[in-house]
């Protein structure tokens, strides 16, 4: 929908030009609805928000909602950064319901459709969600679900349609686990993962108990424009877990995701073994769907997709934590950094490894 910007939806203090028009003196300067150049330019776009579609009247039955009479234009809004309104043709919005990433099809939209009745206080609402706008000469058809509220006017209509936005005002919150006495969540890394015309959100953490103990791996996928979660990734929960096998302990955190080119999700932290304290840097591969891809890591047959690694500092013990990930520009090999503790000398070492990244197949050589 974010067509609907250049259509007729054009921000205060936003200049606009066209090469035509500097070519050509004689053409007339078009008209730029609510144009104002009072304050500082900005070259944000602005972004629709809001839209109203009026009509000569509105019937709600059998899940239609059908708008007779429908106005050949409809009004525009945005919100913050850039204030702006205008309009566009009904028509054109209508054919762009389905256009850009987060459109209207992939993240149906609620609206409020208000009719009035006989006498201008008589007011009838109902809440939906709308989806596949058809229109046909002046009469505007939606396949709805009706969220609350009914139609009982005859009178004019009004449809409000709110684009939304992330979470609640701009915030989103979530757990990890709802396990009761495990619910301190702690999110270390977010990242953004393209899948077809989706962008998906994912955070990288651990939960623990309320003394910030015990801690297990989380990875929580949320839609990056609404703040839902994503039912497409281990059914809409987080996926929770730790490395614990036989002579492993197992409480883990992870610190670092990222997503890799063959749909692949890597994350990154730490783990217990047995006479350390996180031990070993660990790395856990997920498929696109959430669950451990098991042609990864050899750690335990019980621990599929996890693998771990370290390496002795002055032949003594060592705690080794990975800390970040960054996929190289060539597209094949991820870069991982960390650090290591020696608890003989209480020196703290950097850490930096580098491994080739195959489209089945990580660390297949091991490490470079």
């Amino acid at each position: 929908m974010t067509q609907l910007v250049r259509l007729g939806l054009l921000a205060a203090g936003l200049a606009v030009a066209t090469g035509n028009a500097l070519a050509q003196d004689a053409a007339p300067r078009q008209h730029i609805p609510l144009q104002k150049t009072i304050g500082k330019v900005t070259p944000t776009a602005p972004v629709p928000s809001l839209f109203v579609l009026n009509s000569e009247g509105a019937t709600l039955k059998d899940g239609k909602l059908t708008m007779s009479g429908v106005s050949p234009n409809s009004i525009v809004f945005a919100d913050r950064p850039v204030r702006a309104a205008g309009h566009v043709m009904t028509a054109q919005f209508v054919q762009q319901w389905d256009e850009d990433k987060g459109n209207f099809v992939v993240e149906p939209p609620n609206g409020t459709i208000s009719v009035l009745g006989g006498v201008g206080a008589d007011v009838s609402d109902a809440v939906v969600t709308l989806m596949k706008p058809v229109l046909e000469g002046t009469t505007l058809t939606f396949d709805v679900k009706v969220l609350e509220g009914s139609l009982a006017g005859s009178g004019p209509a009004a449809l409000f349609i709110d684009r939304g936005g992330f979470g609640g005002g701009g915030f989103q919150q979530f757990f990890f686990t709802a396990a009761p006495g495990y619910r301190h969540s702690t999110g270390n890394q977010i990242a953004i993962q393209a899948r077809g015309n989706q962008l998906r959100l994912l955070i990288a953490g651990y939960s623990a108990n309320a003394q910030d103990l015990d801690p297990s791996m989380g990875l929580y996928a949320m839609n990056f424009l609404t703040g839902a979660a994503d039912p497409s990734f281990n059914g809409g929960v987080a996926r929770v877990f730790d490395y614990a096998a036989s002579g492993i302990h197992g409480d883990a955190y992870a610190a670092a995701v990222l997503p890799t080119p063959d749909g692949k999700i890597l994350i990154g932290g730490g783990y217990e073994a047995t006479g350390f304290t996180f031990g070993d840097a660990a790395l856990t591969r997920l498929n696109d769907d959430g669950s451990f891809d098991s042609s990864f890591g050899a750690l335990a047959a019980a621990l599929p997709g996890r693998a771990g690694y370290g390496h002795s500092l002055n032949s003594g013990d060592r705690d080794n934590r990975l800390a970040s990930m960054a996929l190289l520009a060539d597209g094949e090999r991820v870069v991982f950094s960390g650090y290591a503790y020696a608890s003989d000398d209480g020196s703290y070492y950097g850490s930096v490894m580098r491994a080739r990244l195959y489209a089945a197949d990580l660390l297949r050589n091991g490490f470079e």
